[in-house]
């Protein structure tokens, strides 16, 4: 870390989805009085960090039960109003991100501990999904790769869109063409790999394919990333925002999840279906016509993602919580407002696309429903806990009892289910998701999901559940255009 360092950015997710920050000055780590603890200057006249335990600020523990619509802690979140918390830097330092737009700054993500005993804290969303990737390993021996399609909107900053073309454009770069690349160019100078970029179909609207990282990895990059938007959109006279339903008569942002299940270095989705040609699209087009491709998935896939489909109503307290979110889960909006999967259909909410590669028909699965009000970190704890489930549940029960049971893999969907009608998707057992808070927190404390309930943590559950009922109560009755002022600009 070079001298000119003045600033480190103590960066976290609060459990409402807002960003947070704390900034300290380097040269309160490194003075007389601290010297010994943190840093020290090497011979070189750089900053070099000592093996003592890692830069830490305090926080009331009260603020991490902020709603995202006041400053007033959620009352029933179980959070007390007296005590601090620990944040704390990683190990290594050197994981720690210079920022392009204020180049005296660093900034890493944060852990959560206890200031008494310095274990995690049990409301510490890196360290909730940390536990439930050792979980995943330790059990069956499975890890994860996970990729984030970043959905923003650019507007004027009197909330004014310049841009007003239609999905895949060619001149919306036109329009934002120096925003773009100066995006783009700021994110490649941090180390995060933008594989795609594309117009979007709402005015101003644009997506980021972001790379696959492990799954730690992908979270706290994408933290990043959200930053990167933020201040590029502003040194370019944007206001941006992430907000799911941000203009009523338009689909609005997601934030789609792409994630892999890895054991012994191998791609297990890559081991389901036959291996095509490329440029084929003969077995593509079988796939389609036969769903050959789901009787040949990975035995454990097929576990895993029928915990997915079983567990989808609950996951939406964590993965779209708001309100907001809602708004946006309608059919015909790209979002899956049904319960089910598919291959290659974009109108569910688990979906395998398919590849035309010589490694395999599929080799990830698309999580449709989760937006950016959702925690990063705590979405994904939620969405891996939900398909471990599964897996969890096939190594209790014999095959055939586990084919009988909640978790038990359904056909997928070949159809878009919104343009069934209520009697078609009644006789083929297509079930709607919730359109209500309520509905979506029942399937959470039901029976079936006590194991997702589990895997999360009691503490976390009720935090979480909590501050989303504030919100709830708050925003639920509200009109879209005033719940889209007071947000435009939190997400």
């Amino acid at each position: 870390m070079p001298q000119e360092t003045k600033h480190i950015n103590f960066l976290w997710c609060s459990l409402a989805g807002l960003r947070c920050l704390r900034v300290v000055p380097v040269h309160t780590m490194y003075d007389k009085k601290r010297v010994d603890q943190y840093a020290d200057i090497d011979e070189n006249g750089y900053l070099k960090w000592l093996p003592k335990p890692m830069p830490s600020v305090s926080l009331s523990r009260a603020c991490i039960s902020l709603p995202a619509h006041e400053d007033t802690p959620s009352p029933d979140s179980g959070v007390p109003f007296v005590g601090d918390i620990c944040l704390q830097l990683e190990d290594p330092m050197s994981n720690l991100m210079c920022l392009p737009w204020r180049p005296k700054h660093f900034m890493g993500a944060v852990r959560m501990l206890d200031p008494i005993s310095h274990a995690p804290w049990s409301l510490c969303p890196r360290s909730c999904l940390a536990r439930i990737l050792e979980k995943a390993q330790a059990r069956h021996g499975i890890s994860f790769r996970v990729g984030f399609e970043l959905e923003f909107a650019l507007a004027t900053i009197d909330g004014k869109f310049d841009d007003r073309h239609t999905y895949s454009s060619a001149r919306a770069f036109d329009v934002e063409s120096s925003l773009l690349d100066d995006l783009c160019d700021t994110l490649y100078s941090m180390g995060i790999v933008v594989e795609q970029l594309h117009k979007e179909s709402a005015p101003g609207q644009f997506e980021l394919v972001l790379g696959h990282l492990p799954a730690m990895e992908a979270v706290d990059g994408l933290l990043l990333a959200r930053e990167a938007v933020a201040a590029v959109a502003y040194r370019h006279q944007r206001r941006v925002t992430l907000l799911p339903k941000f203009l009523p008569e338009y689909a609005g942002n997601g934030c789609h999840v792409h994630l892999s299940l890895w054991k012994n270095g191998i791609n297990i989705l890559s081991l389901s279906g036959a291996t095509i040609r490329p440029g084929s699209l003969d077995g593509v087009l079988d796939v389609y016509t036969t769903l050959s491709g789901f009787s040949s998935l990975n035995e454990t896939f097929r576990q895993f993602l029928g915990g997915l489909v079983a567990l989808l109503p609950a996951l939406m307290c964590f993965t779209t919580p708001t309100p907001n979110s809602f708004r946006r889960l309608q059919p015909g909006a790209w979002a899956g407002a049904f319960q089910g999967w598919g291959i290659a259909n974009k109108e569910v909410p688990l979906r395998l696309p398919v590849q035309t590669l010589e490694d395999g028909l599929f080799t990830n699965v698309e999580v449709k429903l989760c937006d950016s009000t959702a925690n990063p970190h705590i979405a994904l704890a939620a969405i891996l806990s939900a398909g471990l489930v599964g897996v969890d549940l096939a190594a209790t029960l014999s095959e055939a009892d586990f084919a009988e049971s909640f978790a038990a893999l359904p056909a997928p969907l070949d159809v878009d289910p919104g343009q069934l009608t209520y009697a078609e998707r009644t006789r083929r057992k297509i079930k709607e998701l919730p359109r209500e808070w309520s509905t979506a927190k029942a399937c959470l404390m039901s029976p079936e999901g006590k194991g997702l309930r589990e895997l999360l943590g009691e503490d976390m559950v009720r935090a979480c559940v909590a501050i989303r009922e504030s919100e709830w109560a708050a925003l639920g009755g509200i009109r879209l255009e005033e719940e889209i002022d007071l947000l435009f600009d939190r997400y």
